[in-house]
């Protein structure tokens, strides 16, 4: 999963909390994060022209680089260095209905429209105003080009660009590509002696519609000390070569011959957790997955000291095994991730 995903899914999983925490943060536009304010607080009868354009430029600059999100509803303005900072809440009014206007307006923003926009709206409790969220994944489909003017766009800091015209060419250029996100899937939870032991899965999808060749990735991690464990497991099969460093470094890359096609997955790796106060520092967890001819991603799981000892907490005192969905929630609340 990439980032722009995994901010869609928090938005969608916390709704106006997420977007609260954005605010009180002065959380930054950056590469995959745009805030918007809607021209006419979605009062009118109809997407208005600006919202339109906005969302144009979203689709086709986010659609032509790795993926991005646009949230509806919030005021974005420049601090003293010039970086765009969320400030303020302007909520859209029947945020139900803007989410239709958005619907309606993507397949004529871009040409080749682009299949993949998903839009959200986060309504609080009793309340006829809210926010949207609108998740525009990299497209397979690209290049696409901005409805109306002869101009390509790509996402660069936190700023839609036109395409140079060697970027450009090379887009057009280019043979199917895979991508490689990232899945974290948790099979079990068991409280013995004092000791939360879960484990975290690790699995590499392809969705691109190229076929992946030399998969690899590489896990390193760090903390929390004290009497809990940490372990890196690899998967009991002929289809990786790995090597461990003394750093604790773990590298695997899938042997000669393996490909991996779209829509499908290999598990690597899994990490075996065993928990036991005191926590001397967070427990962090750090990897790159990639493969020839596609564009790595890093990807991160931090539980603070702080959660660390408060999900420990929660566990104490229900010794045994647990099933599957009491494991994925507290893997879940521990590092703030979507697990399966």
């Amino acid at each position: 999963m990439g980032r722009a995903e995994d901010l869609y899914e928090r938005i969608v999983r916390e709704g106006e909390a997420a977007i609260e925490d954005m605010i009180a943060r002065r959380q930054s536009e950056e590469l995959f994060l745009d805030f918007k304010r809607s021209s006419d607080g979605g009062t009118g009868r109809r997407l208005s022209p600006t919202d339109r354009d906005n969302l144009a430029r979203a689709i086709s600059g986010f659609g032509n680089s790795e993926g991005g999100l646009i949230v509806w509803g919030v005021d974005c303005s420049p601090d003293g260095s010039g970086i765009d900072l969320a400030r303020a809440r302007v909520p859209i009014t029947d945020p139900q209905r803007f989410v239709g206007w958005l619907e309606g307006a993507v397949s004529g923003c871009t040409l080749p429209p682009h299949p993949g926009v998903l839009h959200h709206a986060i309504i609080p409790t009793g309340s006829t105003e809210g926010y949207v969220a609108s998740l525009i994944p990299r497209s397979e489909r690209a290049p696409h080009q901005v409805v109306g003017t002869p101009q390509y766009l790509m996402r660069a800091g936190s700023s839609f660009l036109p395409v140079p015209h060697g970027v450009l060419a090379g887009m057009f250029g280019r043979a199917p590509q895979s991508r490689l996100l990232q899945h974290y899937v948790v099979s079990q939870l068991v409280v013995k002696n004092g000791a939360v032991v879960f484990n975290v899965g690790l699995l590499i999808a392809n969705a691109g519609p190229g076929i992946a060749r030399d998969v690899y990735v590489n896990v390193s991690h760090s903390g929390p000390g004290g009497p809990s464990s940490v372990v890196v497991r690899y998967s009991e099969n002929r289809v990786w070569t790995s090597v461990t460093t003394f750093g604790g470094l773990h590298s695997l890359i899938t042997q000669e011959g393996i490909r991996l096609p779209p829509e499908s997955y290999v598990n690597p790796l899994a990490i075996d957790c065993a928990l036991r106060p005191p926590f001397e520092s967070a427990l962090t967890i750090r990897g790159l997955i990639g493969a020839s001819g596609s564009v790595p991603q890093r990807f991160e799981l931090v539980a603070s000291q702080t959660n660390l000892t408060a999900r420990h907490g929660e566990m104490v005192g229900t010794e045994g095994r647990h099933d599957k969905d009491v494991a994925v929630a507290f893997t879940s609340r521990l590092f703030g991730i979507v697990a399966e």
